[in-house]
Formats: C-alpha cells, structure tokens, sequence
C-alpha cells in the first residue's frame, strides 16, 4: 500500500497543473471548450475504490486528505464529461441585448450596471431562459453525485461532502439559522429603506434589482479603475508583499470577450505559478475582487517548496478562503480606507450592509443545500429553494436558479466557515499587532509561516492556536450589527 500512495504522491502535482491549466484557459476566456474529462481520464487507474476505503479511516492527517482527494478524483472521472459539457455550453451561449449579442457570462456585468430597470429586466430573464438547456446538465450532474457517492459507501452526497471536506454540517447549520434569525429584521428594515431610495418595493423586488443596487455606482469615485493596482502594490509592499517578490503571481485582468465575471485563481503549480484572474467591472467590485483573490493567492505562493504535497494541494477550501476575505474586507476598515482610499462613511455602512447581505444569502443556501444533497434533486427541488431564498432574503428567486446558484462539493459551507473564522483571526492579528496591522510587516510575517505549511491545519486548529475554543458565527453577526449602528 505504501508503494501506491508514493506512486500517487509523485503523480498529483501533475494532474493539478494540467487540470488548473485547462480551467484557467477556459474560464479566463481563451479557450471555448473544457476538456478536463480527457485529462482525468489519464490518472484513471489512481482513482482506485479499494484503496480509498482502506485509507479513508487513517487518522494520519496526510493520508486523510489523499484520501479525501481519490474520493474526489472517483467522483470526477465519474462526472467530468458533464462538468465540462457545462462549461462548454456556457462559454458558447450568447443572449440578445438590444441590438447587440453578449455572451452569457458577460451578462451578469452587463445587468449590474444597467440603469433601466426594463432593459436590465429583459436581460435578466434572458439569461434565466438561456440556462434552461445548461439546467439539464446540471441535473443528469447532481444525480450522478448521488450515485457515486452510494457506490462510495455513503448514504448521499452530502455525506460523501462532509467526509471530503472535514465538516459537521449540522454545526453549521445551528450557526447560520441563528444568524439569520438575529439579522433577519435588520436586514429587511434597512433594505426597505434603500430601495425606497430607488422608487422600488423591496419586497417586490428581484436579482437584477439587487446586482444593480450592490454595484454601488455612486461610490465609484472612491474606487478609480486607473488606481487599483497602484492601491494594491502600496498595501503589499507595506506588508513586506510586494509583488516584485512574488513573479510566480501573474495578474489576468485582461478583458476577454467568453471570460466570466467570477474572479479566480488558478493555482497551477504551487507555489512556482499562480494565476489571479479578474475581469474588471469598475467600482468597488474590481478592488474587492482583487484583494479577495489575492489572498488565495499569497496563501499558494508562499507555500515552502519542502511542504508535503498534500498541505500543497489538498485539504478544505474554508482555509485558503479564510485569508481571502482577510484581504478583502481590508476594504471594510475604516484605518485602512483613510490610509489608503478616500474616506466615506456612507460608502462603510453600505458595505456592511453588503456583507450582511452575503452571510444571508450564503446561509440560505446552505439550508437549501443540506436539503437538495440530502436526496437527490426532484420536482420540488426548485420550489424547495425559491421558497427558502425568498423567505430570508425577501426578493424573488427564478426556480430555474436552482441548480446553478450553486456550487458542487457543498462549496457554500467552505466560504460560511471562512466568513465565520475569518473575523476571529482579524481580531486577534489586531490585538497582537495593532489597529493598523495590515501595515507592519511582523504581521505580514505571522501570516507568512501559516501560510508556508500550505493546508497543514485545519481552520478549527488554526482558531483553537489563537486562542478561541471554536469558531462562532457571533463574532461576525457582533461586527455587522456595531458597524451598521456606527456608521449610520
């Protein structure tokens, strides 16, 4: 058994850099089809059922998360050809916009800087009517999770979920249905009061209202394009960052016609090259975007050439997402924001109310999510999740969003415990460091040696190390509910 798992050890750098390679090129927009399928189809024999029952019980951490990935890899081999057909379709859709077409993945821009609320409207169900045909992908996709997940010895998918990823998911579903019921009426009284602003009905209103009032054109002036990175470069350099150190972060924020809106990075081999991929829309997003994914990848470049492979590469994604919004929500503080931007009030307290926004929508997901990976999806799967998304966050959700608001692998649950972690972590950097420790570089240093294990700990570790039993959805619902009332 040994001799497998070194033979494995030597093979997966290679299978991650030429599956990252060709996700990289297709959703960055430089390539039109997916075919990972093809790639996976190579490594099939590392894919072996008997090992991965035999090593998914070990209590050695590294074997753990191997075994977690050939868990993962039997589950792609056995999906991949649907992943990659959506991907395909979606890179190869286009919509009508006036007198224009525009791809599907373009689109979601397009809507949230639309001023007219019939053109966004018409573009919007557009796009929802162009998904039907990815829908049915989506489905044959999520069927095929249940039954390999069965053939793996679980019950359903979001056991096969819970196993990969080191996650009690009933944990956290206590922590995200009691925030939601903590914020619930703060969230509608405030959203009331801002789409009154815009002459609209909150409790009439619909996605596209809501990605054309968070793009937040008014604090624009805030966020010049032409500055962003310059912004960037003058916070890492502060942080002993700087970009001239770390050649092997190559910045994509090229705009390409098929590129998706949805930042990315790609690590395709950690820590030599990592690809941080934005497509700028303008305002805010762009800055908080980058900052977001440049979190990722800082974690995967600073990763120790020594580290074993499987802190490298494998191991939950709630970790590295962890420090992605540490990076992001730099843009949330108010030191930060005086040193670095220019300071507005108005535009903090719109942004707490965008990060409420969030941990909503991402909890309600998670309860639909628990739902759907429960079972396999059926008739009322898409009732299931209007019903929900509508009830916690009050605008009104397509049915046809069912499947494709969401990500495999249960991802919401990775961001959910990040978001959770990621406010413990920043109160302790700044009672070890200070106000402004996004400016001393023994601060950038601390994070460095985490950050040189690669996925060694696990965030409920890495919490218990800084000195908190767990991690508590209270520290974030504390900071929003003080913020809001601060800066209102």
């Amino acid at each position: 058994m040994q001799q497998e798992i070194e033979k494995i050890r030597l093979l997966l750098p290679k299978l991650f850099e030429e599956v990252n390679q060709e996700i990289y090129l297709n959703y960055s927009g430089q390539k039109s089809e997916m075919n990972t399928s093809q790639i996976y189809s190579k490594y099939m024999h590392l894919a072996n059922k008997d090992l991965i029952l035999k090593l998914r019980d070990q209590k050695d951490k590294r074997i753990r998360y191997l075994a977690a990935f050939l868990e993962e890899m039997y589950m792609h081999l056995n999906t991949s050809k649907i992943r990659d057909k959506v991907s395909t379709i979606e890179s190869n859709t286009y919509i009508r916009y006036g007198e224009n077409t525009i791809s599907y993945r373009i689109a979601p821009a397009i809507i949230a800087n639309e001023h007219d609320r019939e053109k966004r409207r018409a573009l919007y169900m557009a796009r929802i009517k162009a998904s039907y045909r990815i829908n049915k992908f989506l489905y044959k996709q999520w069927l095929k999770f249940h039954e390999i997940s069965k053939e793996l010895g679980y019950k359903n998918y979001l056991e096969y979920c819970s196993s990969i990823n080191f996650k009690d998911y009933d944990q956290l579903e206590s922590q995200a249905l009691n925030f939601l019921s903590k914020t619930k009426s703060i969230y509608i009284d405030i959203m009331e009061e801002e789409f009154k602003k815009m002459s609209l009905d909150f409790h009439q209103s619909e996605r596209h209202d809501l990605a054309f009032y968070f793009r937040a054109k008014e604090f624009d002036w805030i966020f010049p394009k032409e500055k962003m990175i310059q912004v960037f470069e003058s916070f890492t350099n502060n942080f002993g960052l700087s970009l001239k150190k770390y050649p092997n972060i190559i910045i994509d924020d090229v705009i390409r016609e098929n590129k998706t809106t949805r930042a990315f990075v790609s690590p395709i081999k950690i820590p030599e090259k990592i690809y941080l991929v934005i497509t700028p829309k303008g305002g805010q997003d762009d800055y908080l975007s980058l900052f977001h994914e440049s979190g990722h990848a800082f974690h995967f470049a600073n990763v120790n050439k020594e580290t074993p492979m499987e802190f490298k590469y494998l191991g939950p994604s709630s970790f590295t997402e962890t420090f992605a919004f540490l990076f992001e929500y730099l843009l949330l503080d108010e030191a930060f924001i005086k040193h670095y931007l220019k300071y507005d009030k108005r535009y903090l307290r719109f942004q707490y109310l965008y990060k409420l926004y969030f941990l909503r929508r991402y909890c309600s997901k998670l309860l639909y999510e628990i739902r759907l990976n429960s079972r396999k999806p059926d008739r009322h799967s898409s009732f299931e999740y209007k019903r929900i998304m509508e009830n916690n966050m009050v605008t009104k959700h397509e049915r046809a969003l069912y499947l494709s608001d969401i990500d495999p692998g249960m991802y919401t649950a990775e961001y959910l415990e990040a978001w959770f972690f990621e406010v413990q972590l920043k109160n302790f950097l700044r009672e070890k460091y200070g106000e402004d420790w996004f400016r001393k570089e023994e601060a950038g240093n601390f994070l460095k040696k985490i950050w040189s294990e690669g996925t060694r700990f696990l965030p409920t570790e890495l919490a218990r190390e800084i000195g908190y039993k767990e991690i508590n959805s209270s520290y974030i619902y504390e900071e929003i509910i003080n913020s809001l009332e601060k800066y209102s």
